[in-house]
């Protein structure tokens, strides 16, 4: 694992445990592409892709 992709996971990290803390319900796997995969999905059924 290259540094970039462990910043980058502990930077996801504590945002989602930030809003956890704030009240926010959280839909958050470790490891899980949490952004792109939902994004993707979204647009597919909208037919852009």
């Amino acid at each position: 694992m290259g540094v970039h992709h462990a910043r980058g996971r502990t930077y996801k990290d504590l945002f989602q445990r930030f809003k956890a803390m704030q009240g926010f319900d959280q839909r958050y796997q470790n490891g899980f592409d949490c952004q792109g995969l939902w994004v993707y999905i979204f647009l597919y059924d909208k037919r852009v892709i």
